[in-house]
């Protein structure tokens, strides 16, 4: 009789053990399960929200193509109703955008009175700056051919190499100097500027990209010189943000050395 006891216990035991790893299973299977829903979920809402986050900021650059700034908040919504968001367009009076070798950016100097605007360019301690190698594409910090185009008289260039290396290229290209003093950019230059016939400025990457900021004389400021175009979009436990800037609408650099006339060119 106690024999039987004893392995009617065993049995029992060796039961609740197996229900222990069942149930033990059951669950692991079932939070597995949980938690593989709940990330598809977020994946979709995080989806679905950079979707609409991503087709605001079209929508901005859409509209400033058509001449139109939406200053204040545009609210925006996907088809299901579980996604809604916002973009707006702030504009900015200074400039600061990177600038790959060869490309150019367009200032508006409109109403601009001061006699100089400052030009800074290349940041410190990145891969703007290569050191200086032998004058080339990609082995120096970059150069700026600036180019005035005035709403009269007769367009005007200047060049000024890097602070940085100045010495080394002078030589070879006899472009201007500029100077170092800035804490955050390689090469500075306070550029003269003909007042009374501003029009716009053009300022090339030459040998290499870079960062270009541009900023007015002080008690001069610039007018609208950039666009930043942020959209916001969430639903759930997703939300998305963009954020974008955008120059001001400007011809290609090949036509920096063209010729124009109201009439027919005679050579």
């Amino acid at each position: 009789m106690k024999q039987k006891e004893l392995q009617s216990g065993q049995v029992g035991l060796v039961l609740l053990v197996v229900m222990g790893l069942l149930i033990s299973l059951v669950l692991s299977v079932a939070l597995r399960s949980l938690a593989d829903t709940t990330l598809s979920r977020q994946e979709r809402e995080s989806g679905a929200a950079f979707s609409l986050a991503e087709g605001g900021i079209e929508n901005a650059l859409n509209e400033l193509r058509q001449g139109t700034v939406n200053t204040g908040n545009v609210t925006i919504g996907d088809s299901t109703g579980n996604v809604t968001g916002f973009y707006k367009v702030q504009e900015l009076q200074s400039h600061s955008l990177y600038l790959a070798e060869g490309d150019t950016a367009q200032i508006d100097l409109t109403d601009y009175t001061g006699a100089t605007i400052t030009l800074r360019w290349t940041k410190k301690n990145t891969a703007e700056d290569p050191g200086c190698g032998v004058e080339g594409s990609g082995t120096v910090p970059a150069a700026i051919e600036v180019t005035q185009i005035p709403t009269t008289g007769a367009t005007k260039r200047a060049y000024y190499n890097p602070s940085s290396c100045h010495a080394a290229l002078t030589t070879s290209n006899s472009f201007a100097v500029s100077s170092g003093v800035n804490a955050t950019y390689l090469s500075a230059k306070n550029h003269p500027i003909e007042v009374g016939s501003e029009g716009v400025l053009r300022v090339k990457m030459i040998y290499h990209g870079a960062t270009l900021q541009v900023v007015g004389a002080a008690g001069s400021p610039l007018t609208t010189q950039l666009y930043l175009v942020k959209s916001v979009a969430g639903g759930g436990d997703a939300k998305q943000e963009i954020e974008v800037k955008r120059g001001l609408d400007a011809s290609g650099s090949v036509f920096d050395y063209a010729v124009f006339a109201a009439g027919t060119i005679v050579k």
